[in-house]
Formats: structure tokens, sequence, C-alpha cells
């Protein structure tokens, strides 16, 4: 019997492990919506803005969720409140809220096809941005996207229908 619990024991805590994976995967951050929440600074690049740019530079597998073009101020779940503009109307800065379906893990802020990153590790619906790391130039585009999903690596799944073969056969043996 000491065997079968211990095997049993095992089974919940491997189980555990991957809820855990899973869940942390997926945890939105409330915290990370905010007061002076403008993410984390990844860099200024020179390139299109691209769920493929991402993958050959910065190795970032992304979805792309919505881009605002400006002069506009909101497209489809994505929209800018609070605009700070310059004198000549361009857009300088301000706050993004999505409210489409997934959660963004990243922001692009671009003009021409300069743009800089920004990164909400756990994720977030709003946030604040401005165009400092642009040198002050008015943005033209306003990206977000979310991390792609990774796949639970077939190691794992071996070992799960492993660990309830054990359980199986320890049934049988008795």
């Amino acid at each position: 019997m000491s065997r079968f619990k211990s095997i049993s024991a095992l089974v919940a805590l491997v189980c555990l492990a991957f809820a855990s994976v899973n869940a942390s995967a997926a945890t939105y951050n409330s915290a990370a919506g905010g007061i002076e929440n403008f993410g984390d600074y990844l860099g200024t690049f020179i390139g299109p803005d691209s769920e493929e740019w991402f993958s050959d530079n910065l190795d970032l597998e992304l979805t792309l969720l919505e881009t605002i073009l400006s002069p506009a101020l909101s497209s489809g779940g994505l929209s800018i409140i609070n605009p700070v503009l310059s004198s000549g109307g361009g857009l300088l800065g301000g706050q993004w809220v999505y409210s489409g379906p997934g959660i963004v893990t990243h922001i692009t802020i671009g003009t021409g096809n300069v743009f800089a990153v920004y990164e909400f590790g756990d994720g977030a619906n709003t946030g604040f941005f401005d165009t400092s790391a642009l040198v002050n130039r008015p943005t033209q585009f306003l990206t977000v996207y979310t991390a792609a999903p990774i796949p639970l690596p077939a190691a794992a799944w071996l070992l799960l229908s492993g660990i309830i073969g054990l359980f199986g056969f320890t049934k049988r043996s008795k």
C-alpha cells in the first residue's frame, strides 16, 4: 500500500508541476496596469515591425494583436487615451488600452522603419508610452503583440504516460 501512495504522490506532484507551468504563462498581473507602466525597454531597432522580424532578430515568437496607425487613436480593441501631442499635432505619448482577446506582452512604437520595443513580462492590458526612444519624433504606429504559446515538449508527454503506466503496473501486481 505504501508503494501505491508514493507513486500516486509522484503523479500528483508531476501534474501539479505541469499545471503551475501552464498557469504562470497565462497569469494576468493586475498591477501591470498601474501608474507608470511603460514596460521594459528592449531597444530601438531598424527594420519592419513584424512577427518574422521578432523571430529572426530577437528570437521571440510573437503574435500580432492590433496596430494603430497615426493619426487614428483606435483600431479594433486597441485605443490611445490621454494623447500627448506635439505643437504640430504629432503623437508623442499617452496611455494605450487593449480590450481585445489575448494579453499584451510586447508593444512597439515607431516612425518610418525605426521602432522601439517594450516588454510586459506578466502581460498587461494597459500602459503608457512616449517617443523618447525615438528621439521624441512623433509616432506613426503603435502595435501590440502577445507571446505565442509554448508547446509542451514531447519528453513531458512521455514522462506523464510512463508515470500512468507505472500506476497501472503497480495496481496489476497487487
